[in-house]
């Protein structure tokens, strides 16, 4: 069907051979239409960069951190520092909606998340070129040693395991925060004064910017059921949202309603929805007019069309900072067998919840690194050689497509 009746998608596989790859199941067949990222689109592929509050660095004298020491400096230095000249000590070194974003961001600077967000718990062990279970590996001890130091010592916020994005974004209205990792400050939280750091040059020299996500970010974004009496005209209506036309109707809206158009043709938002007069913030005046914020639409992501916060000057120029220790090779994710399925979905999800568990206890200290041998030993005993034989099998089928 996608032959006949999808020309404008079909185009966009041939450009891209990858999505064919990440959409085809193990039987050979492809059931649904995708969200599709522009690869080179890295600002959008990044998503949250971590952002370091400028105006405080200006205060402090501080250039941008660029190692992993560096940014533990800084937020020595905010916690110590009444930088918003309240006269209280309430600034907050760095929060985010759980650990998860920060380690994210940090990994690379021990090597590791080195195929992308997509594959969070296993990448290539660069010296062996075999698969690699990160969240084992004596380098990823050492990241979370370094997580928990910025624990132990007040600078990460004390709600980080328990606070939503709303109390958090309520939070970096208050402009208390030194350092987050969200979309954008200026369109979440109303603050302007924020950079977006480029990779972090770890402890053993490391330098990879690891949180880049998949470009085709949800495989099934759309599908057809059976129960559909006309599916081509169906796939024809939503083949149209991957072409220009569609993309920019789907993105930026009605011209002169939702926005302007310059006499070069650049595209930007009304006033009403940069600069709300009832005070809304950028993507809250969106939500008025478009269905893309909540994310997971099928559809085409190219800078021209899409002008979210990842497209800000900020965003951009964190993307520019990035770009030359990014990922390099990044896998789409992996689509199992049955079987395969069971497996991950019983094995695989007892050890994923297993790690992450011990993860938070590791970062807030309610587990020693005594017991790093004991943990790695328990994942072992909950069949990780089970779940990476599945893994290489997935792996091998995805690399033959």
């Amino acid at each position: 069907m996608i032959d006949k009746y999808a020309p404008n998608f079909k185009k966009l596989m041939d450009k891209y051979p990858d999505i064919k790859k990440g959409l085809t199941m193990p039987d050979g067949n492809i059931y649904s239409l995708p969200s599709f990222y522009d690869p080179s689109f890295l600002p959008m592929l990044i998503g949250t960069p971590l952002w370091v509050n400028k105006e405080w660095l200006d205060k402090l004298g501080m250039e941008e951190p660029k190692t992993t020491e560096e940014f533990y400096q800084y937020l020595k230095k905010v916690k110590d520092t009444d930088l918003n000249g309240n006269g209280q000590k309430d600034e907050i070194p760095y929060s985010s909606a759980g650990i998860g974003n920060l380690i994210n961001q940090v990994k690379g600077a021990w090597g590791l998340g080195n195929r992308g967000l997509g594959h969070a718990y296993v990448d290539v062990d660069p010296a062996t070129n075999k698969l690699r279970f990160t969240k084992t590996d004596p380098k990823y001890k050492e990241m979370l040693q370094y997580v928990n130091k910025l624990y132990a010592e007040g600078l990460l916020d004390k709600e980080i395991f328990t606070i939503k994005d709303s109390a958090l974004y309520a939070k970096g209205q208050k402009g208390v925060l030194g350092s987050t990792v969200i979309p954008n400050p200026a369109t979440l939280m109303n603050q302007k004064k924020f950079i977006g750091l480029g990779a972090l040059k770890g402890p053993q020299g490391d330098q990879l910017y690891s949180h880049v996500k998949v470009p085709m970010v949800h495989v099934g974004a759309f599908a057809i059921t059976n129960k559909n009496k006309n599916p081509e005209a169906t796939l024809r209506w939503m083949d149209y949202f991957y072409s220009e036309e569609g993309a920019k109707f789907y993105f930026m809206g009605q011209k002169d309603v939702t926005y302007k158009e310059s006499s070069d043709g650049k595209m930007e938002y009304v006033d009403d929805i940069t600069k709300n007069p009832q005070g809304l913030t950028q993507d809250q005046a969106l939500a008025k007019y478009f269905t893309w914020l909540g994310g997971s639409y099928p559809g085409y992501v190219q800078e021209k069309y899409f002008k979210g916060s990842e497209t800000l000057p900020e965003a951009v120029a964190t993307g520019k900072k990035a770009q030359p220790n990014a990922v390099k090779e990044i896998w789409n994710n992996f689509n199992f067998t049955d079987a395969e399925t069971e497996l991950m979905s019983s094995v695989g999800k007892d050890i994923q919840s297993y790690v992450s568990e011990m993860e938070a206890k590791f970062v807030n200290g309610s587990a020693s690194f005594d017991e790093w041998d004991k943990y790695v030993a328990t994942v072992q005993k909950m069949g990780l050689d089970q779940y990476m034989k599945t893994y290489q099998a997935a792996y091998e089928r995805y690399s033959k497509k």
